[in-house]
């Protein structure tokens, strides 16, 4: 209820003009602002001048020298883009261009606006030598910012014309010297520069700044920015790069402490987040290095630095896909970026593209002096692709050239082992690990030893491996796993415990422990663990995800799964697993509107990961908006430019959009770099159907054949070509040949329905039978033997069909719910049971729902039913069919005034809505 004043009008008005004048009168005039601002700074008091600067512009905004003097206290606060704008204003009220000219050139030039020096300072005129002077080295700097060299030069002359050579115009020569590929002669300059005016820090961190370009110049770059911040502490330009050089020598300690100064200085710089992601990094702490590397790159998405850190970071969480995007955006800034494409190469390893792999590392193969690692890599690679020979001829090419690298000889050793010389393999490891002080043989012996089953040895090589790593939890917590490979579990519990003494937040031991409760019984238990560590460690949202796992194991409610992965999410918000998982939850059950909000949550909280838009795509599709999710489907493709996701997303949508050309567009683009990818084949040949080639179709079709001769797509495709023509012999033909491949079952049903069509029906019983003795468990069969009955109008075959599957599969809810709609509509009146287990299945499906609803009607329960439609209405991303159906409901309830409220929302729709006709015999009806 809004709230009304108790005072009369008239004495409310009265109140506010009294109130005006005290104000006019307690108001001071511009020059006394201006001298009161002048009596501030002389007591220090920067501050109070500022604000009666601001008070004397508020007095008279057209008095150049309140608007000079602003600019100026703006400009010494470091915010030069708030001074540019008050000295454009000072210049426009005509204040003197003798004081005006370097300020205004200065604080354009802090603020980025470099051309605007040329367009504004450059004509000004300034007799004044010393004013001069001092212009034209503002000239100087800005032509050599846009990198201008002889006018630089020249406007240098000028200003030392004026007034000789000063500490500024030296500095710009040898800039200006480096500039031009001289740096001895920069280096000669600026010495003698900070000799003859040893108290110029700008001076002081170009020499840092020379000295750090230079090979082995780490130590006197350190000292020519120490030199800096000895003058001025809070030089943020000389202290940045000494964190920079700390990093690189690997002196963490002193880059800690100049990361607390850095952050002092400036909280949020691009530098700050960086090199704090870069510490958080080498401490393990990928999680919240990810959230400082995309602070870094939201402020320059481009720098290759900042790419290849966020994308090494990626891959070590496991997010292959951001990995790639990230490093193969470094790849593109920087192509000569040896470790860049190392570790994307790395990338597509772990994601299964061995050809993409080994694109990526095709530069540095072919070097003379590549590295071992790389070389490993591409041997990788090349068996991984079926190509035993190049991998051989990469290994012995690695052991030649670095035969004594530890690297080399573990990966012959693992070689060896796939080949079938596991003794040897194994033997050759011991070796490493008894040589070596890293762990990675003592990983992989480890490993062989579990994979042949010899525990005993897989303990003593965990053993070594903790003698090397006394105080690492990491040997008692696999010493835990394997325990627990041979049912020893208290031993296995102690052995986490072991773990967690030595690091109580090892992560890894804790859910260890979780899961040993659950398997022992006791939920509880682990449930107090997990929360005791969130207590310890409340941004872990790994926890969080191990509760919800926790709880859906342990028979929780949908709600307690949903609140754990939502807290994950908050807990932290740039875990893209934790988002993927809350998606999804709610998108499995039904609830399209909670999953898209989830989704743009998400894409807004990590804009770059594309999974995430793939997930946003696909609520997008399910809540019917295919214009946002074709955009999605783009947004997709160039985060992941080598993966097929984003182009097969926007081939189907175009498709069903009747856009075979903008299809065909996606789709090439696809081809280019996965000639043989069979999705984008078959719909290549979908878009040649859909614009009546289907010659084309059918080449496309046996052109799969003959590339995947033991995969059924080719056949299958054939076959549809056929059908779309009403050959419906040869299409039987393709369907017999696809369901004679691996996982060809699935065609019975397309083969079943030639047969029919063609009047073979007979037949067409007998594949069916043959078919469900052959595969009597195969639900996707039964599922689309029913689809098919039901589409051809044989109710009763589809009845039959669903229920074998829901035999083997009962808590289906789409099948679950097919089956109560058929029910339904034989007025059966067991629909109404069949309906409510796909409601418990899925409470939030809007289609569930509207078939709970009519069950319930066709049960005389009117108002569940009614009930359970305006649910599936509010729920239904596109809602207008059941608003009609709850218009028919309510009819047959006699709720005139509801029906009418109803169909009066859908006529509003106009020709959007098909079904104005029954729309409007509704409303006549209501109105009799």
């Amino acid at each position: 209820m809004p709230y009304f004043s108790k005072n009369p009008p008239a004495l409310a008005a009265a109140a506010l003009v009294l109130m005006a004048s005290l104000v006019a009168g307690c108001a001071k005039s511009a020059p006394d602002e201006i001298a009161a601002a002048q009596q501030a700074l002389a007591a220090k008091d920067a501050s109070g001048a500022l604000i009666h600067l601001k008070n004397a512009v508020a007095a008279d905004p057209k008095n150049g020298q309140a608007r000079f003097l602003l600019g100026q206290r703006f400009a010494a606060a470091g915010d030069p883009q708030s001074a540019a704008t008050e000295f454009k204003r000072a210049l426009e009220l005509k204040y003197p261009t003798q004081e005006l000219a370097r300020p205004l050139a200065e604080a354009l030039l802090l603020s980025g606006q470099a051309a605007q020096v040329l367009l504004l300072v450059a004509p000004l005129p300034v007799k004044d030598p010393t004013n001069a002077a001092s212009v034209q080295a503002a000239m100087a700097w800005t032509y050599l910012v846009m990198q201008d060299l002889p006018a630089s030069r020249q406007a240098l002359d000028r200003a030392e014309a004026h007034k000789g050579p000063t500490p500024e115009t030296r500095l710009i020569r040898a800039r200006l010297a480096e500039a031009l590929g001289q740096p001895e002669q920069a280096m000669t300059l600026v010495d003698a520069l900070v000799k003859d005016e040893p108290g110029q820090e700008t001076a002081w961190t170009f020499k840092g700044q020379l000295h750090e370009r230079l090979p082995g110049g780490s130590s006197q770059a350190l000292q020519a920015f120490g030199t800096a911040l000895e003058i001025n502490p809070k030089n943020f330009l000389a202290l940045a790069p000494m964190v920079g050089i700390h990093l690189l020598n690997k002196d963490y300690a002193a880059a800690r402490s100049g990361l607390e100064s850095m952050r002092k200085l400036e909280p949020k710089a691009f530098m700050t987040a960086y090199y704090d992601g870069q510490l958080k990094f080498h401490d393990g702490n990928y999680a919240a290095a990810q959230s400082q590397f995309q602070a870094a790159l939201n402020m320059v998405p481009t720098d290759p630095g900042v790419l290849f850190a966020s994308g090494l970071n990626e891959l070590k969480l496991k997010a292959f896909a951001q990995a790639e995007n990230l490093l193969s955006r470094a790849v593109q800034a920087q192509p000569s970026n040896v470790a860049a494409r190392f570790y994307l190469a790395r990338t597509y390893l772990e994601q299964g593209k061995p050809e993409q792999a080994t694109t990526a590392l095709a530069p540095l193969v072919d070097s003379a002096t590549a590295l071992p690692e790389v070389l490993l890599v591409a041997a990788q690679a090349r068996l991984l692709q079926g190509d035993p020979k190049g991998a051989d001829q990469l290994f012995a090419r690695a052991a030649r050239l670095h035969g004594d690298n530890s690297s080399v000889r573990l990966a012959q050793a693992l070689v060896n082992a796939t080949k079938g010389n596991v003794d040897a393999a194994v033997q050759e490891l011991e070796k490493l690990a008894a040589s070596s002080d890293g762990s990675e043989a003592d990983m992989q012996l480890i490993g062989a030893h579990v994979s042949r089953k010899d525990y005993p040895a897989a303990l003593k090589a965990i053993d070594s491996l903790q003698r090397k790593q006394p105080g690492s939890a990491a040997p008692d917590d696999l010493r835990g796993q394997l325990l627990l490979k041979t049912d020893q579990m208290a031993e296995a519990r102690q052995a986490f415990e072991a773990a967690l003494k030595k690091d109580p937040q090892y992560t890894q031991s804790i859910m260890n422990l979780a899961a040993l409760d659950i398997t022992q019984g006791q939920p509880e238990k682990a449930r107090e663990r997990l929360e005791a560590q969130l207590k310890r460690d409340p941004a872990n949202a790994g926890m969080h995800l191990a509760l919800a796992s926790l709880a859906q194991r342990s028979g929780g409610t949908p709600e307690a799964i949903l609140a754990e992965l939502d807290k994950a999410t908050r807990a932290d918000p740039r875990h893209a697993g934790a988002r993927l998982l809350l998606i999804d939850r709610y998108f499995s059950t039904g609830d399209v509107h909670r999953a898209l909000e989830a989704a743009h949550s998400a894409v807004a909280a990590i804009p770059d990961n594309a999974q995430l838009h793939e997930a946003l795509a696909r609520c997008l599709l399910r809540a019917g908006d295919e214009r946002q999710a074709l955009a999605a489907y783009v947004k997709l493709a160039s985060l992941a430019p080598r993966e097929p996701a984003g182009y097969l997303g926007q081939a189907k949508l175009l498709l069903s959009m009747k856009d075979s050309a903008g299809a065909n567009k996606a789709l090439q683009q696809l081809l280019a770099f996965a000639p043989k990818n069979p999705e984008a084949r078959r719909l290549s040949a979908a878009a040649a159907l859909q614009q009546k080639q289907p010659d084309k179709a059918l080449a496309a079709s046996r052109d799969l054949q003959r590339d995947f001769p033991s995969k059924p797509l080719g056949f299958a495709l054939e076959g549809e070509v056929h059908m779309t023509q009403k050959r419906w012999d040869q299409a039987a033909v393709a369907f017999r040949a696809a369901m004679t491949k691996p996982e060809g079952a699935l065609f019975v049903a397309r083969l079943s329905r030639a047969l029919i069509d063609g009047n073979q029906a007979d037949e067409a019983r007998r594949v069916i039978a043959e078919a469900l003795k052959l595969h009597p468990k195969d639900t996707s069969m039964l599922r689309q033997l029913a689809a098919t009955a039901y589409n051809a109008g044989d109710q009763v075959q589809a009845r039959d069909f669903y229920e074998r599957a829901l035999d083997l599969a009962p808590r289906d809810a789409a099948m679950l719910n097919n089956l109560a709609w058929i029910l339904v509509e034989a007025k059966d009146p067991k629909a109404l049971a069949m309906a409510e287990r796909a409601a418990t299945e899925a409470p939030n499906q809007p289609e569930v729902l509207d078939t709970l609803a009519q069950a319930l009607a066709l049960n005389n329960e009117a108002g569940k039913a009614i009930a359970a439609l305006r649910r599936a209405v509010q729920l239904s991303p596109a809602p207008a069919p059941l608003r009609l159906r709850l218009a028919r409901l309510y009819l047959a309830s006699n709720d005139r005034d509801s029906a009418r409220t109803e169909l009066e929302t859908l006529r509003e729709l106009g020709k959007s809505f098909p079904d104005q006709a029954e729309v409007r015999q509704l409303l006549a009806q209501i109105r009799q």
